[in-house]
């Protein structure tokens, strides 16, 4: 079986994607993203099988009763925002013992077999799996799981969206979750990061890479999922037009506090202006330039000069200082200078030459 990992831009839809693939016949996969971290790899050091499922169920209870998955809304499916999923842990455990006894125990089987189990938990057929599709969110994950599982077919799917959209998107959406207690300055390199460096550190991991682009997954839908579809070498169906997480409408997560369904062809880029002062956009504009030219995205400003005012803070940045103050956040405000510095040095360490991109599905 192949395994695709799925790794999330800022704010680029990898659930959205997920979603759309939902229930497929030649896909299984958990509904949610895995955390591939210490905890989840200490999983495959357990010998007996039944505290191992029991273990992974522990980890990840929301996969078994979505009244718990609150952040990603799988409490709130359906038509009606009113239904949910229960899986039952004990058909789990039986059949991933079951399946593992046919199996040699080995790190890939054992991941496999969690994925197949749940399948069977869920009422699928697995006789025509052929892609393991994990949700692993993030480029440090997707990094340390390659490392784990180098002799294995292993193919990374990325998704991304307009780099000025991905910028203002997770600004506009966490600075009012909570108030943005969550949303400092190191959330926010961590966004601004991932939008300029994360194809160029999945490419250093040597596996072959495709780009999902938010866009094309609304406006051109089928034409991507029928890309996909051949890409991967299995069936294409109607159903990958309908956002679904067990088979039940999903709305979206918390995050973007708005309910949306399924695929938008009246999809417009949207980026929050107001977060923006013009010297930030003519920056953005600058050192994201590569990445817009090449996946087809409009460039603000022609601009191919280094000017000084790189140099200030941009009007995101302030505008998190100073909810942080608001907030009385010390840690944000004393992290506020150590990530404008890092945001300044990735500005001037910025390889303006990369010009090989992954190609785009669709």
């Amino acid at each position: 079986m192949k395994i695709l990992l799925l790794v999330a831009g800022s704010r680029s839809g990898s659930d959205f994607f997920q979603s759309l693939v939902d229930g497929h016949n030649e896909i299984c996969q958990f509904p949610g993203l895995i955390h591939y971290n210490n905890r989840f790899k200490k999983l495959f050091l357990i010998n007996n099988l039944e505290e191992l499922a029991l273990n992974f169920i522990s980890q990840y209870p929301h996969f078994f009763n979505s009244k718990n998955a609150i952040l990603e809304r799988h409490n709130k499916l359906g038509k009606n925002k009113n239904e949910f999923y229960i899986i039952s842990k004990k058909k789990f455990v039986k059949e991933f013992i079951q399946l593992m006894k046919k199996n040699k125990k080995n790190d890939f089987n054992i991941l496999k077999c969690l994925h197949l189990a749940f399948s069977l938990s869920s009422k699928e057929k697995i006789n025509n799996k052929k892609i393991i599709l994990i949700n692993i969110h993030l480029v440090n994950y997707a990094s340390k799981f390659v490392s784990d599982f180098r002799n294995y077919n292993i193919e990374i799917l990325h998704t991304i969206r307009n780099p000025l959209s991905a910028i203002s998107s997770p600004v506009k959406n966490w600075l009012k979750y909570k108030k943005g207690k969550n949303f400092g300055p190191a959330a926010f390199f961590f966004h601004f990061n991932l939008v300029l460096q994360g194809i160029s550190d999945l490419q250093n991991l040597k596996k072959k890479i495709k780009i999902i682009q938010l866009e094309k997954v609304h406006k051109k839908n089928k034409s991507v999922m029928k890309d996909f579809c051949k890409i991967y070498k299995i069936k294409f169906n109607p159903n990958l037009s309908k956002s679904t997480f067990q088979k039940k409408l999903w709305w979206g997560d918390e995050i973007s506090q708005k309910y949306l369904n399924g695929v938008n062809k009246n999809y417009k880029i949207s980026i929050e202006k107001k977060l923006f002062f013009e010297k930030d956009l003519i920056y953005f504009n600058y050192i994201f330039k590569n990445i817009i030219n090449f996946y087809g995205y409009k460039l603000y400003l022609k601009q191919d000069k280094f000017k000084w005012f790189y140099f200030l803070p941009l009007k995101i940045e302030m505008l998190i200082l100073l909810n942080s103050l608001k907030l009385k956040n010390f840690k944000h405000i004393i992290l506020f200078p150590i990530y404008y510095l890092l945001r300044i040095y990735k500005t001037l360490t910025l390889n303006k030459n990369l010009k090989s991109f992954p190609n785009s599905i669709g």
